[in-house]
C-alpha cells in the first residue's frame, strides 16, 4: 500500500485533524504483540513478494489472520479492525444471524463472530481468489461461518466482473461478459440466500458490493421485511435519497453510520 493511500486511509478513518503518530498507536494497539505489528508493517511496505503471511489480531480472536503479500489485505485490515466500517452501532441480540455481502478476505465475518461468539454469519464474495483466503481464516469457526464464493446480484445466475482492479474493488460489470478482460461467477439474489439456508429473519446485513447495490435495490424488497438491521454502503452518492426512501418505505430508521461517510444503517426498533 502507498504512503499516499495510507494517509488517506488515517484521514478517513481518524480524521484530517489527527497524526500518523496517533494512527500508529492504534495500529499498534490492534496486534497481539510488537512482532506481529512489525510484520503487518514489512507487508505493508512491499517487503515481500507474493507470499501468506498469518497475523495474530486481538479482535480476531485466538486464532492468525492470514494475509497475502502485495495485495489490499493490509488495507482491509485497517479498514476492518480501526475503521471498523462493517460494524453496527446497534446490539444486534445474543445470537444474531447476520450476512456479510461482500466478504472479501474474511476479515469482517472473523471480528463480527469475535464480537457475536454465538452468532450465525453467512458470507457472500464473487472472487474466487478472495473467497479462497476467507474461507481459511473462517475454518476456525465451521459451522458457525460460512462463505459461499458468489456474487450479490438482482437475480441468481452468472455474471461477470472487472478482475483488473485491486481485490477490494472487483465490480459486476455485464458487459465484459464475454472479454478476456473479465471473470465469470454465479450469482445469487438475496431473495434465494433465504432459501438456501432456510432463514426466517436476519438480524442484521452488512453491504458492500461495489455498486451493485442500486440494481438489488431497484427489484423487489421484500426480503427487507425480514431484515432487522442493515449496513448498506453507496458506491454512487448520486443515488443517496434512492436508498433512503426504500429504506424507510421498509420500515427502517435509517442515519449516516458513525465511521463511513458513504454508509447507511437502517434500524427497526419494533422488530
Amino acid at each position: 500500500m502507498s504512503q499516499k493511500k495510507l494517509k488517506r486511509i488515517v484521514k478517513n478513518i481518524l480524521g484530517r485533524n489527527k497524526s500518523m503518530e496517533m494512527f500508529a498507536f492504534f495500529l499498534k494497539n490492534i496486534f497481539k504483540d510488537e512482532d506481529n505489528y512489525k510484520l503487518f508493517l514489512d507487508i505493508n511496505n512491499g517487503k515481500f513478494g507474493n507470499q501468506t503471511f498469518e497475523l495474530f489480531v486481538k479482535e480476531a480472536g485466538d486464532s492468525p489472520l492470514l494475509c497475502r503479500s502485495n495485495t489490499s489485505d493490509t488495507s482491509v485490515l485497517l479498514s476492518v479492525f480501526i475503521g471498523k466500517y462493517h460494524e453496527s452501532s446497534y446490539y444486534l441480540g445474543e445470537n444474531p444471524i447476520i450476512l456479510d455481502l461482500g466478504a472479501n478476505n474474511g476479515y469482517s465475518m472473523r471480528h463480527m463472530k469475535f464480537a457475536y461468539p454465538k452468532s450465525k454469519i453467512y458470507g457472500f464474495e464473487m472472487d474466487p481468489g478472495n473467497a479462497e483466503i476467507a474461507t481459511k481464516n473462517i475454518s476456525v469457526h465451521d459451522g458457525d461461518c460460512i462463505l459461499t464464493n458468489a456474487a450479490i446480484w438482482k437475480e441468481t445466475g452468472t455474471i461477470s466482473y472487472n478482475c483488473e482492479m485491486n481485490e477490494e474493488s472487483f465490480l459486476i460489470d455485464n458487459s465484459l461478459f464475454d472479454s478476456p478482460k473479465s471473470k465469470k461467477i454465479n450469482s445469487t439474489s438475496i431473495k434465494d440466500i433465504y432459501s438456501k439456508f432456510n432463514l426466517e429473519k436476519i438480524d442484521y446485513i452488512k453491504m458492500d458490493i461495489e455498486g451493485a447495490e442500486y440494481e438489488i435495490f431497484n427489484q423487489d424488497l421484500n426480503w427487507l421485511d425480514n431484515v432487522r438491521c442493515i449496513n448498506l454502503e453507496i458506491h454512487n452518492p448520486i443515488y443517496s435519497d434512492f436508498f433512503l426512501e426504500k429504506l424507510i418505505s421498509k420500515g427502517f430508521e435509517v442515519k449516516k453510520h458513525s465511521r463511513h461517510w458513504s454508509s447507511f444503517e437502517g434500524f427497526k426498533p419494533k422488530f
